[in-house]
């Protein structure tokens, strides 16, 4: 599914999705934002944080409550220790979901890092800080937790939809030329191959430099992951 909103409500866009596809989405993958899983998540779905957002808005979080770059060296070097949030996809694509005594222990020292974080961030110092890590122990690790729970991968960041989304902002606003419809659709449908086939880059650059339209053909029947940022 691919879906654009502009200007409206989490509790609207939720509305919508719900009439075109009732059920929520099996796995949700977003970028932390606080309300998107109340909107679009339902009792059974999984949701992850994006990694790469994880590691990125900690110094923000200590940047809120105040705390200087020079005493930030602790606290980051202590969650980089939590191997879990580490990962890259590409990395998640190696793990073996039959190791299940490598998963196991890798989500155990995960745990442990965790645990020494919220040791040396205390409530009435890092509010902020200790709120947005320990918030990462649930949502941070889910993708581990269901993949020793079911053998299934799913998506650990946004970002792949992030970097198409900046490509064709940077052709629509800033080159300085005109959108045709034809040229629009063409990019529209460079997302959805990006989104779907990452594997096809070379046609999607063709298809951004506008040089053909790619062939693509999606029958959606259900909503089972979604991409949030």
């Amino acid at each position: 599914m691919l879906d654009f909103s502009i200007g409206e409500t989490w509790t609207a866009i939720a509305q919508r999705l719900r009439r075109r596809f009732p059920a929520p989405p099996r796995v949700l993958v977003s970028d932390g934002e606080e309300w998107i899983p109340q909107a679009l998540a339902g009792p059974r779905t999984i949701h992850q944080r994006c990694l790469v957002h994880a590691r990125r808005n900690l110094a923000f979080a200590l940047y809120q409550d105040g705390c200087k770059k020079a005493g930030r060296k602790g606290i980051e070097s202590a969650f980089r220790r939590i191997r879990g949030l580490q990962l890259w996809q590409a990395e998640m694509a190696r793990l073996d979901p039959q190791d299940k005594a490598a998963l196991r222990e890798l989500l155990a020292a995960s745990e442990r890092a965790f645990a020494e974080i919220e040791r040396i961030l205390p409530a009435d110092a890092f509010p902020k800080t200790r709120k947005y890590v320990l918030g990462l122990i649930h949502d941070g690790l889910a993708y581990l937790r269901h993949l020793l729970n079911t053998g299934e991968k799913v998506p650990l960041s946004t970002n792949r939809l992030e970097s198409i989304g900046s490509r064709i902002l940077l052709r629509l606003k800033k080159i300085g030329r005109r959108c045709s419809k034809e040229d629009a659709l063409a990019m529209l449908a460079a997302c959805l191959v990006y989104a779907l086939q990452p594997n096809r880059d070379a046609e999607l650059e063709a298809a951004l430099r506008g040089e053909h339209n790619p062939q693509v053909s999606v029958l959606i029947t259900s909503l089972e992951v979604a991409w949030v940022t």
